[in-house]
């Protein structure tokens, strides 16, 4: 053994290999996550910048959020300042004031079918979103398009309540049509206090114009709370089947040669009548019409007659 280590000791350092024992390489292992940070932490330099790449990205998102929440409080701060069906005449004429030229020089669009006659006026739906907010969302789509021939201005709801459409203090007429928005506008600039009146909104169906001797599609704004009330999708496709089925009566009417004035007569007949289902009378047969039943001051109802059973009852037996 010893005179192994001397030859070993002597031989040149190249040599010295083929006497060492075997042994595994080392590996050189990846240091781990926390081992590179805190090296770069050590060395001051990919530290730091990570840590102001990372603050840069969150200032520049919170810069981002604050840009929309102010976007957003100034749109709702401006649409806030729009008029609305509440407003008075003094604020939508202001808000008219460098406006009317352009107003008056682009009427809403039209379109009229050649095969019917049907009439459309077309409105914008977020202009009616404006001036009614809780006008239905569902019908808006629907009266974007129908047009007005008649407003009935009232002082306020307890008035029609009470009065019903004859008891309205003027009544304007539009013999050509408008979109619901211009007249509801027509109607804010006529009122001189905010939050006053209420108002009914008669739509037509063709160029025939107003409807007289059939219902027309109503729309109800009640300038105090905000509400409005409008005719649905069923209801007005009710009041054009009727309306249809109407001027076809005339049309036929007046090819069996019936006189002009013998039609008019049947009209003014029809349109009384009309009024009096409105005012809640109803016609009894051999009876001539019945006056809508009435409460007492005490808040008792008045006896009356009960018009649909008798006349059922003059159906079955007495009408013969």
């Amino acid at each position: 053994f010893q005179h192994a280590l001397f030859v070993w000791l002597k031989a040149p350092q190249r040599q010295r290999q083929h006497f060492a024992p075997l042994a595994p390489p080392r590996r050189r292992s990846r240091p781990s996550e926390p081992s590179r940070v805190r090296a770069r932490a050590s060395a001051g330099v990919g530290a730091t910048m990570s840590d102001e790449a990372t603050d840069t990205a969150f200032a520049a998102a919170a810069a981002a959020a604050q840009a929309e929440d102010a976007a957003l409080v100034a749109a709702a701060e401006k649409l806030a300042k729009l008029p609305n069906a509440m407003a008075s005449a003094a604020a939508v004429r202001q808000h008219y004031a460098g406006k009317e030229a352009d107003t008056l020089d682009h009427k809403p669009s039209r379109n009229v079918d050649k095969k019917t006659g049907a009439l459309e006026i077309y409105a914008s739906a977020d202009d009616i979103l404006q001036w009614l907010p809780k006008f239905d969302n569902g019908l808006c789509a629907t009266w974007c398009r129908i047009p007005i021939f008649k407003v009935r201005m009232f002082r306020n709801r307890e008035a029609f309540d009470q009065g019903g459409l004859d008891r309205c203090y003027v009544e304007q007429v539009f013999p050509e049509g408008e979109d619901l928005v211009t007249t509801v506008v027509w109607w804010r600039k006529r009122i001189r206090e905010e939050g006053k009146g209420f108002a009914v909104f008669e739509g037509g169906f063709d160029l025939s114009g107003q409807i007289h001797l059939t219902e027309p599609p109503r729309c109800f704004v009640d300038a105090a709370s905000g509400e409005v009330r409008a005719d649905d999708d069923v209801e007005i496709e009710r009041k054009r089947t009727l309306h249809g089925k109407r001027r076809g009566m005339d049309a036929r009417w007046a090819k069996k040669g019936h006189s002009e004035e013998l039609l008019s007569k049947i009209s003014s007949a029809e349109a009384r009548g009309n009024e009096r289902k409105r005012r809640g009378e109803a016609f009894a047969l051999r009876g001539g019409w019945v006056a809508a039943p009435r409460v007492s001051a005490a808040g008792a109802g008045v006896l009356t007659l009960d018009v649909a059973k008798h006349n059922e009852y003059q159906k079955k037996f007495g009408c013969k």
